[in-house]
């Protein structure tokens, strides 16, 4: 690495000449210092109102592969009115030049996703936070979710330690979540054997109580969990299934704004191991992206859920109550619909996906940035007291009419004729 650095640093490309420098030197030190406005101070002074009538230059489009955003399961014909003066705008609608900025990078979900990472700690330096993390715990998202009418799982238990439970007194089959975790560490899918044991789903593994105190204890030494948990209903899955899983199957939905761009599908079958768990990865019109992420364990074979377009439906919905650029909305395909799981901001590691994958969730991050702004979105709120709860969000705008998805729109097509995709590019992944 020290080589690297010191061949840099003798490069051409970083040594600066010394006219060139003198010259720069020569320039600022000759600058008359322009007059202050009487009154005002620089950090005071008003933004200068930007040109009414100057247009931009035009600019050559590239020919790539199409890159759209297609949203149109949201957006009826015609403009829609967004919070202020802000409309309802598809990527597709942007010219190739808007992303491809001459030396600049391409957008990357990846990137944007650690940069949210550390903004949200410099936020926290001063004094404020993203409302969503109001709702990352999991009761104050269940509430969310209900406020909304959408369906959330039973409680049992609120809030309660693990050694405060009264284990007699609970169901047959029930959930143990920490109010805080990622990653499902300390999560019990139990199923009652006997008097004194139980089956854990997320495992396989029969397990006394004291042996799931215990675990769930390791977990809570390491700091990678809270102490408070909730009990709650263990969801079934949908009768089809019920003699191929014992858990349903989750749907992680990636939502930019109010907008489900991607549909992670998730099978576990209730075995540790996770190389063993398959994965299916949706368009929002449920067209299978191939195997953009855990290519070894993508399945071909696994069905849509059935109750598919209500939740994103539901997905919409919250992320619009939530409005930020991106949030992972989780729920479940059961026996009675879709359910809710959980809020996830920053979804835990690894977050990679193929190169290009990559690049369209970038995209769709930064629209749903650009969307927020026009809206005239603030993001933050100062953040509360440790006992208080989450802080107020804002009341959702009417969603459009969906328009009949039985209406053929025009697509895209690659070279080997399959068509293209509900994400930008979708047609046009390398598989």
């Amino acid at each position: 690495m020290s080589d690297t650095f010191s061949a840099l640093k003798s490069s051409a490309f970083v040594r600066a000449p010394r006219a060139l420098i003198g010259s720069c030197v020569a320039f600022v030190s000759g600058r008359r210092k322009r007059p202050r406005t009487p009154g005002i101070r620089p950090d005071e002074a008003p933004a200068a109102p930007a040109p009414s009538e100057q247009q931009p230059t035009p600019v050559v489009d590239i020919p790539r592969p199409e890159l759209a955003l297609s949203r149109d399961w949201l957006a009826p014909e015609g403009d829609v009115a967004r919070g202020t003066a802000a409309r309802l705008l598809d990527a597709d609608e942007l010219p190739e030049s808007v992303w491809l900025e001459k030396h600049g990078t391409s957008p990357s979900y990846v990137y944007k996703l650690h940069e949210s990472k550390r903004r949200r700690h410099m936020v926290a330096l001063l004094g404020h936070r993203q409302r969503v993390w109001g709702f990352n715990d999991k009761l104050a998202g269940y509430e969310l979710a209900a406020s909304l009418g959408l369906q959330v799982p039973h409680i049992h238990h609120r809030s309660i330690t693990i050694d405060q439970l009264v284990w007699e007194d609970l169901p047959d089959r029930f959930v143990i979540k920490p109010h805080k975790g990622s990653n499902s560490r300390a999560i019990f899918l139990l199923v009652r054997q006997d008097a004194e044991s139980y089956r854990d789903l997320m495992t396989g593994a029969r397990k006394t109580v004291d042996e799931i105190i215990s675990d769930y204890g390791a977990f809570l030494e390491e700091g990678k969990i809270s102490a408070e948990l909730t009990v709650e209903e263990l969801l079934e899955p949908r009768p089809e299934l019920a003699s191929i899983v014992d858990i349903p199957d989750d749907l992680k939905i990636y939502c930019f704004y109010d907008q489900p761009t991607v549909v992670m599908q998730r099978r576990t079958f209730g075995d540790p191991v996770r190389s063993n768990w398959r994965f299916r990865i949706w368009t929002s019109d449920w067209r299978d992206l191939g195997p953009v992420k855990y290519a070894d364990r993508n399945d071909p074979t696994l069905p849509p859920p059935s109750g598919g377009d209500d939740v994103l439906e539901a997905a919409a919905i919250l992320g619009r109550r939530l409005a930020l650029p991106f949030v992972r909305l989780d729920f479940y395909d059961t026996a009675r619909g879709a359910v809710f799981g959980e809020v996830s901001p920053h979804p835990g590691p690894p977050e990679l996906w193929d190169p290009q994958t990559d690049e369209l969730l970038g995209r769709a991050w930064e629209l749903a940035e650009a969307r927020l702004l026009a809206d005239r979105i603030f993001l933050s709120e100062p953040l509360p007291s440790p006992d208080a709860p989450a802080g107020p969000v804002p009341d959702p705008a009417p969603l459009p009419p969906r328009p009949d998805r039985t209406q053929t729109r025009g697509s895209h097509r690659d070279g080997a004729g399959r068509a293209g995709g509900d994400l930008p590019g979708a047609d046009g992944l390398d598989r």
